[in-house]
């Protein structure tokens, strides 16, 4: 498959290149019951705070003040990381996070990074983007919210490619192993839209919403650390990885990022 081709020789890459690989792919459910990214379970949110219009969450940017704002660190490669116009009903600034076309690298990225001392077992990250049409060319995978776990060695990142958008789910314990969940359609492309990324590692599933509305639900995970309980990070802006060594130029745009803890 086109895309878990292309993460596994990007990954692959950054890696030892004797480390062994495992590769799969699984058609992300549609709507059923229950909904996607609410957020909420029976253990209430972990540090939660005012945000203010966002509603109590563990941490919440909305980019209001100079970067990295709330977030640790920026992280580039043929990129660069600003602040624009936010969204129409929140005409506040948002991330912009811009990548060059370039030919020698299978992977360009502007992203900020923020790490949690706090432990969990069921993460939700939530924001808002608008991703340029252009920004996913024929080999493309774009990646634009991503959450970590298990020290940094496993990953959900909210794909979107030119052959259908995915919930790409790998970890690097003992290899580099890729599951592309993929959705049914495109996630869209050139508007603002509210993207909800709900993982439990209990449970061992994963859902995602768009703008309210659940597109993968239930879905189970393949390779969730088997000690549910995490220190989690995230990432947000955009990263591109292409097997052809021939990134697009991407124009990608974030708002109102919030992240929840659950035990």
């Amino acid at each position: 498959m086109k895309i878990v081709a292309l993460l596994m020789l990007s990954l692959s890459t950054a890696m030892d290149p004797g480390c062994g690989a495992a590769v799969g792919s699984n058609t992300a459910k549609g709507p059923g019951q229950g909904g996607a990214g609410g957020g909420g379970d029976a253990g209430g949110t972990v540090g939660a705070t005012d945000c203010g219009a966002l509603g109590s969450h563990t941490f919440c940017e909305d980019f209001a003040s100079a970067l990295p704002g709330r977030f640790d660190a920026e992280s580039t490669s043929a990129g660069t990381l600003g602040l624009g116009a936010g969204q129409t009903n929140d005409p506040s600034s948002a991330l912009t996070a811009s990548l060059l076309h370039v030919t020698t690298s299978t992977r360009t990225f502007a992203r900020l990074h923020k790490d949690f001392v706090i432990r969990g077992s069921h993460f939700v990250l939530a924001f808002a983007e608008r991703v340029d049409p252009g920004c996913v060319g024929q080999a493309d995978l774009v990646q634009t919210g991503t959450l970590s776990a298990n020290g940094n060695k496993y990953f959900l990142a909210v794909g979107h490619g030119s052959d259908g958008d995915s919930i790409v789910e790998t970890s690097l314990d003992a290899g580099v192993y890729v599951q592309s969940h993929k959705v049914t359609g495109h996630i869209p492309r050139g508007a603002w839209t509210r993207v909800v990324l709900d993982a439990d590692l209990t449970k061992r599933t994963v859902d995602l919403s768009v703008d309210g509305s659940p597109i993968v639900q239930g879905e189970p995970l393949k390779y969730a650390p088997p000690d549910a309980s995490q220190l989690p990070s995230v990432d947000v802006g955009v990263l591109t990885d292409n097997i052809t060594f021939n990134p697009s130029a991407c124009t990608a745009e974030i708002d109102d990022v919030t992240f929840d803890v659950h035990l």
